[in-house]
């Protein structure tokens, strides 16, 4: 009862303010309006999914909100294909950058967007494509595609779930809306017990709330094993090499000054930048930060020794890390930081700015005291004179940040259990 009331005012809400909102973000949204040829084939789509189903198909549905959650999401269709050449893959998106960042996936049958949360929407995407299971990553909360897919009996499963520690779900105003769409999952599979206990307590009673981890591990445990001549060609063990990756001015203006510092007390210092953003027009500014030093652009550089390398080419941050003795994580002091497993997975000490509460993997790195927040310049100079520079005290952490990121290995086989069990039991057998 308590979940139709919950539908029935939010749905109240959305006939009030849909044709508003759609006005709005076509009015200020340009990567919306790309979308619009796209959202206006969907039907068309979904028809044909439909008709290519032969018997025995098995229709897996695998939301993402965007890339970041993509990614998480790889691992798990690349298990289920191998599990079972019947399983077909419907992976939709919310934002546009991660539907053109994957329009074309291989693995997938079929990537389009997720209609808008109404009413009309929603109920047209179910009738057409009634999918097996509904996949849905980390946070999803949206009431009308939560509670219709319960009506039309299809399994949802959130996986990947965390929670912050005082979520907006959990305030005693808010509670009795948000507490039936939780219940309304099948599954609420988890990154760590942390966050179980958190889901427990927002949602007790709640039939399957369990600890699995986050499948991101396993992604980037399976990147890492790729090496290539760049990372050769910037490895360099004579020397202490920091990896500013997906840095901001903000993060610049505290490790800058820092590294100054240490690379005149200790030449062994040096530093690449990988910008969040390319802006060419940046470089000069970075050269005069590092006034006295061998400071080369990356498109420039033909492999001569460098104090610091600004890398001007998108798409190897990754890679990048694996060459560091540290890594400082980006975006820490604006909306949260890059993804640190990246620099985890290489067992090399990480840092980064205190804004890390969306990521749950900083949370429980953090709870283990392995990574380090800084906050100005001075907790900058600290870390690099007491973690970084001491070549012990930077192989023991190293050590236990590469330890933690292997404990959670195998998460996407247990994912892939729980959304084809008979499988799993036949191959056991």
């Amino acid at each position: 009862m308590i979940r139709w009331l919950v539908l029935g005012i939010y749905n109240l809400a959305v006939i009030v303010l849909f044709l508003p909102a759609v006005l709005i973000l076509l009015a200020a949204d340009p990567k919306f309006r790309q979308s619009l040829p796209v959202r206006f084939r969907r039907n068309r789509d979904l028809d044909r999914l439909k008709s290519r189903l032969k018997p025995g198909d098995r229709l897996i549905w695998i939301h993402s909100a965007s890339m970041g959650e993509f990614e998480q999401a790889r691992p798990l269709i690349t298990s289920l294909k191998k599990q079972s050449p019947a399983v077909k893959i419907l992976a939709t998106f919310m934002s546009p950058s991660g539907y053109e960042a994957r329009k074309n996936y291989p693995d997938a049958d079929l990537v389009q967007y997720i209609p808008l949360d109404t009413p009309w929407g929603v109920w047209n995407f179910y009738r057409k494509v009634r999918p097996e299971k509904g996949i849905l990553i980390r946070y999803e909360f949206w009431p009308d595609l939560i509670l219709f897919a319960r009506f039309f009996n299809i399994p949802l499963l959130l996986i990947n779930a965390s929670l912050k520690p005082d979520p907006v779900y959990a305030r005693p105003g808010v509670r009795w809306f948000f507490r039936p769409l939780f219940l309304s999952y099948s599954g609420i599979f988890t990154v760590s017990d942390l966050h179980t206990g958190r889901f427990n307590r927002l949602v007790p009673g709640h039939p399957d709330i369990r600890t699995l981890g986050d499948s991101r591990f396993d992604q980037v445990i399976l990147r890492s094993a790729d090496s290539d001549d760049l990372v050769q060609k910037l490895s360099d063990p004579s020397r202490i090499t920091v990896i500013l990756g997906s840095s901001w001015p903000e993060d610049e203006k505290r490790l800058f000054p820092a590294l100054l510092s240490a690379m005149t007390r200790n030449p062994a210092f040096r530093l690449i930048v990988v910008p969040h953003e390319i802006h060419p027009e940046q470089f000069p500014d970075i050269q005069a930060r590092f006034p006295g030093k061998r400071v080369i652009r990356f498109s420039d550089w033909q492999g001569e020794p460098f104090d610091v390398l600004w890398v001007d080419l998108m798409g190897r941050l990754m890679k990048i890390y694996q060459a560091g003795s540290a890594a400082w994580v980006g975006g820490g002091f604006g909306f949260n930081i890059h993804n640190i497993l990246e620099p985890a997975v290489y067992g090399i000490p990480v840092a980064h700015g205190p804004n890390y509460h969306r990521s749950p993997e900083a949370w429980d790195l953090l709870s283990e005291k392995i990574t380090t927040v800084i906050s100005d310049g001075n907790e900058a100079a600290r870390w690099l004179s007491e973690i970084v520079e001491p070549e012990s005290v930077r192989n023991e952490t190293g050590a236990r940040t590469r330890e933690f990121v292997f404990r959670y290995q195998g998460v996407t086989g247990k994912l892939t259990g729980f959304i084809l069990p008979e499988n799993q039991s036949t191959n056991q057998s």
